[in-house]
Parts: C-alpha cells; structure tokens; sequence
C-alpha cells in the first residue's frame, strides 16, 4: 500500500497505458484497406527493396513514414502486421503524452477525461500507419517540450521541440508546415530570455534533420525526380483544386427519428470544433483570461486541426483531427467562464461517446465494414487477419491465383489499390501507385500510359465503380479485355 501510494502517478500512468493497449489490440488484425492502407505497405516494402521514393515510385509525402515502415519490415519482416503494431504504440503515445499535457495544465482528474477520448479517438478509427497519425505524436511530443521550457527555463527542450518540428514536417508536409509555424508562435508566447538565443536552440536541431535528410535524398537521387511533382501536387491539394470535400454543416432536414438523430449528432461533431475555437478565440483577443502557455497549445491544435480538415472534411480526415480538438475542449476547460467550461467538459463526453458508436457500429475506416461484423480469416504472407465477406473473396482468390492467373504475369491495379501488389508480390509497372487522374497531371498521366505500353502488362485489375471517361481508362478498354471479376474488380487481359 505504502509502494502504491508514494509511486501513485507511476502506478497511474501504467493503468492507462495497460488498460489503452488491451483496448487497442482488440483492433489490431481487423480490416483491410486496399486503397490508403496499401499505399503506405506497398511503399514501405518497395523502399524495403532497395526502391527510393520519388525516384524509383511516386510518394505523396514527405519520406518519414516509408522509411519507418522499410526500417520495421527489415527488423520484423515485411507485413501489415509489423506497421499496424508501430501504429498501435504510435497512438497509445498520443494518449499518455495527452494526459500528461492535460495533467500539467488542468489536473488529474480532467487528464483522465482527456485520456479517455484520445484513446476513443485514437487507434480504431484507423488502425494502420499513416502520416498523419506520426504528425499528431510528433506534433504532441513539441507540446510537451515547450511546457517543460516553459516550467525550467531550460534551452535544452527548445532544442528537442525543434527536433521534434523536423520529424513532423518529414511526416506530411502540410501538417509539419503549420506545425513549424505555430511553434515560432509559441516560443514568442512562453519565452524566457533572448528571443534570438531561444530562436537558436529551437532552429539548430531542426535544420539539421532537415538538412541531413534532404541531402540523403539528394545524394540518392541528384536529379530530384519526383520531389517537384511532390510539391506540385502539395500546392495543387492545398488550394482545394484536388479532392476538395466542403466543410459540413447542416445536411438535409431530417423526416423521421432516427435520421433526426444520426443529423443532430454528425451536426454537433462539426459544429462543435468551430464553437469552442470561435469563443476561446475571442477569449484570446478580447479579454486575455487564458495564461501564454494554454494559449501556445490552443493555437497549435486549433490550426493543426484546420490543416486536417483542409481541403477534405470527409469522416475519416475529420477523425484524424478529433485528438487536437480535445485538447481545444481541454483548453476550454481552463477558462474563467462557467459556459465556456462547461460546454467543453460536456462536448468532451458527447464525443466520447460518438467515438464509441462509430468504433463499434458505423463502417469501419468510415466506409468498410464495421468492426463488429468482421468474421472472416484470411492470410496475408501468412498474418491472420480477420475482414468481411468481400475482402474474404477478394483475398483468398488473389492468393490463389498466384500460381495460377498472376503467375509470371504483369499487373497494374487501376485505380487505386496498392495493397494488391503487396499480396501478389508483383512489381508496380507505373511509378505512380495513385492512378486517380483527378490528382495526376498530365504528364503523370502520359508516363503512367507509356509505362504500361513500354511493360506490356498482361493483367489489369479495374474497379470498375471508380471508372471513369479518362484517358488511362481509354488506353485499357481499347488494349484490354475483360476475361473474369474478382468481387468489384474486372480483369482484364491484354487483346
């Protein structure tokens, strides 16, 4: 008892820990995603085998994630497996860096509230490796080295926070961007001596991580191939001329009860965001009762969870925001205003339990199968994972047709399932994994057709409900046939 008592917070930080991973490993061989989930394994275990990204295939982001996903597959061995458990420690890091920032700043209490969301929040709603889910750890991690400047004056957490900046712009780069911008903001907010030696100790270790990988990059690759195209298409992303998804507020009225209730709850979850940073907003520039230090995390989350939500407001982008707009609501919990406080420990709870509902009962990834209805085995280089009838058809014939139809044969997939090419162990014929021509330019458009045409693929895996009147889809019909289906996806044999 006496152990437990002088050791409480240790013993409290091993509970959550515990009682978040068990939550967490209940998801952790549930699903597949062939689209985002393949994205990431199939560039990981490209850059696995020696492949650069840019050079040798298109990456979308910045490297971070593909090189950590190489670097596990060399210590585990290539598998969705070995990047979902990195994704499961990821997200149980976000939670306990949570609680200690809402520890810090509030008190135990409220840190557990907080806690509790991020892990609602966290590892389910997208139980695989993606760049955003590194941002928000690295984007954590910054939070608490400046509070501990803040606390101890010393320049050696500036210096780590800088660290930390540099991971998470090689993460996404939009993310890292604003994640960059907001910490100058706080280092004006919380500092204590000289701005220019502050500026110093924060900018040293960022420059040099990013340097020494830019040049990694660089000695790899002189020409930068693909690296301007990255940035093309960032630019293009960021002004909303690509997979632009509007905002929701206020969809259709409702005509019956359980419409009535499905619109109210998805209208609280995104309106609420915008009420609680319009009244802290105001409580920032009008009547300042929030101390520098709760201003530094309100600024740094809010615009983080902008940036999320920019361009695509779909479920699945929003949800990777949640976690920042908690700490937002925990902010609010920190006001001097009755209202504000409590509409932000309520807003807290009325989130909790809506994480909970779509965890367990709307589709998973928001339009997969939900959790629950997952039933199926199926392997995939020998790791168990469990899906729905669909990918079950989808998986087990791919498998099969290893030594059979796929045998000795070149595949693309078109337009966007690179977890394919995973199971198959087959080579991507075209360097851009992401054939959906809304994002591509022309250009990318032309290498992706005179790659098929130079490899004379043999096979092509269609989905046919992405098809459109495009120019890749004309090059198909006219130089292939269909000879067979595999759940949604035609194949299709070259004429």
């Amino acid at each position: 008892v006496r152990f437990f008592k002088k050791h409480r917070n240790v013993v409290r930080y091993l509970l959550i820990a515990a009682a978040t991973f068990l939550y967490f490993s209940f998801f952790i061989n549930k699903g597949i995603t062939l689209y985002d989930e393949g994205y990431i394994v199939e560039s990981s275990y490209l850059t696995y085998l020696g492949k650069l990204p840019y050079k040798d295939f298109y990456f979308q982001y910045t490297p971070l994630t593909a090189w950590v996903g190489a670097f596990l597959f060399k210590v585990f061995g290539p598998g969705v497996l070995s990047l979902r458990w990195f994704a499961l420690f990821v997200s149980l890091m976000v939670v306990m860096i949570g609680y200690e920032i809402a520890r810090r700043l509030a008190n135990m209490k409220v840190a557990l509230f907080v806690a509790i969301g991020l892990a609602v929040w966290g590892f389910p709603h997208a139980n695989f490796l993606w760049p955003s889910s590194l941002s928000l750890l690295f984007l954590f991690i910054g939070m608490v080295f400046f509070l501990n400047y803040q606390q101890t004056g010393k320049s050696r957490f500036l210096a780590m926070a800088g660290a930390s900046v540099a991971l998470n712009v090689l993460s996404k780069q939009n993310l890292g961007a604003m994640n960059l911008f907001t910490s100058f903001i706080f280092l004006l907010l919380i500092g204590r001596r000289s701005l220019t030696k502050s500026l110093m100790y924060f900018c040293t270790p960022l420059f040099l991580i990013l340097v020494f990988s830019f040049l990694l990059i660089f000695l790899n690759n002189p020409g930068l191939i693909g690296v301007r195209e990255s940035l093309s298409r960032s630019l293009a992303l960021a002004k909303g001329q690509a997979f632009f998804s509007a905002y929701p507020f206020f969809g259709a009225f409702p005509t019956s009860l359980s419409e009535g209730i499905k619109w109210a709850v998805k209208s609280y979850l995104y309106v609420s965001p915008i009420i609680i940073i319009f009244l802290l907003g105001l409580k920032l520039f009008w009547k300042r009762d929030l101390k520098p230090i709760s201003i530094g995390v309100f600024i740094m989350a809010t615009l983080h969870f902008l940036t999320v939500v920019w361009p695509t407001a779909d479920l699945a982008h929003f949800s990777f925001g949640v976690p920042t707009i908690l700490m937002v609501f925990l902010i609010g919990m920190l006001s001097r205003s009755l209202l504000i406080r409590r509409f932000a420990f309520f807003s807290i709870l009325i989130f909790i339990f809506i994480g909970l509902y779509k965890t367990f009962f709307m589709s998973y990834y928001t339009f997969e199968t939900p959790y629950l209805k997952l039933r199926d085995a199926v392997y995939i280089k020998g790791e168990k994972i469990v899906v729905d009838q669909k990918y079950k058809v989808i998986v087990e014939t791919l498998n099969k047709e290893k030594s059979g139809l796929f045998k000795n044969k070149k595949i693309f997939v078109y337009s966007y399932a690179p977890m394919i090419y995973f199971i198959l162990e087959k080579d991507p014929p075209v360097y851009d994994l992401y054939t959906v021509e809304s994002l591509l330019s022309d250009t990318s458009i032309s290498k992706t057709i005179n790659s098929l045409e130079e490899s004379k693929v043999d096979v092509i895996l269609l989905e046919s409900w992405r098809e459109s009147d495009s120019e890749i889809t004309k090059y198909i019909r006219k130089n292939y046939k269909k000879t067979g289906e595999i759940w949604d996806f035609e194949v299709l044999e070259r004429i």
